[in-house]
Order: C-alpha cells, then structure tokens, then sequence
C-alpha cells in the first residue's frame, strides 16, 4: 500500500528516463492523478489516513492507467500504452506492468519491497518508491522486468 501524508505520497516515484521523452511529464501527471483518485481511507495504528492499495491489484490498476492513458494523454500522439504480464526478479508469481514503446510504468513496484527476490541491498532501497517509470535499459531495476 502506499500511504498519503498531509495529501501527499510518503514515497517518490523512480523515473529513470534515457531520451528526452516530450511527454513524460504529461504521463507522470496522469499517474499522480490515477494514484491520488484511486486512494482509500483505512486505519493503521489506530490513526485514520488515506492509501492507494496496490498488492494483488498490479492487473487491474494497470489495466485502468493504460486505458487513461490511451484515451487522454496518447490519443492525439498515435501512441499505444499495453499492459504487459510477466516475472519482475525472480518473483515465484506473474506482475503485470505497462509498456509504452520502451518506457515501463509500474504502479505496483512497491509490493516487492519486503519480498526475497536475491537483490543486493543497494537495489531493494528503491524497490520502496510510489511507482517506477523507465526506458533506460541499463538501469538495474529495468533490466528485472522480463516477459
């Protein structure tokens, strides 16, 4: 789950961008606003606070994002964003991300924060973020997506 403080995430996103991407910023928008309209209230230690619940959901928050993504911020662009399902590491169950050409969008990456996934401690760090967005091929979380 990814908590909201004061309105606001409590982790930043991971992005990690190689070109200049003319619309990232368009799309980094769009997920900021999916994530906050898709917050829940619920209680942790006995204090009320709002959250976006993201394990077991990685289908279906995809699914959403993209098709957003494909009716607003992408349709006068020719451009397609997919949900695509895979392995993440060595994660035993599938996760499903988005594809946009070869930037990938991870609503979910922080499910794997506390998971053994046989990383070194250096990358598990950012598996703690919001959400991860890439096309930076030789980044070491990038390379952990596989189809």
């Amino acid at each position: 789950m990814l908590i909201f403080i004061k309105d606001k995430l409590s982790h930043d996103p991971i992005v990690d961008v190689d070109s200049n991407n003319s619309y990232l910023s368009t799309i980094q928008g769009a997920i900021e606003e999916y994530i906050h309209e898709n917050k829940q209230k619920t209680i942790q230690q006995g204090q009320p606070l709002q959250a976006f619940y993201i394990s077991g959901m990685a289908k279906h928050h995809h699914n959403n994002l993209s098709n957003y993504l494909n009716q607003t911020v992408l349709k006068s662009l020719n451009e397609k964003a997919i949900v695509e399902q895979g392995k993440f590491a060595n994660y035993p169950i599938s996760h499903c991300w988005i594809r946009l050409n070869d930037l990938i969008i991870d609503l979910t990456i922080k499910q794997f924060f506390n998971k053994d996934l046989g990383l070194i401690d250096s990358l598990v760090q950012y598996l703690n973020s919001s959400y991860f967005v890439s096309n930076n091929k030789s980044n070491p979380i990038y390379q952990l997506y596989k189809n």
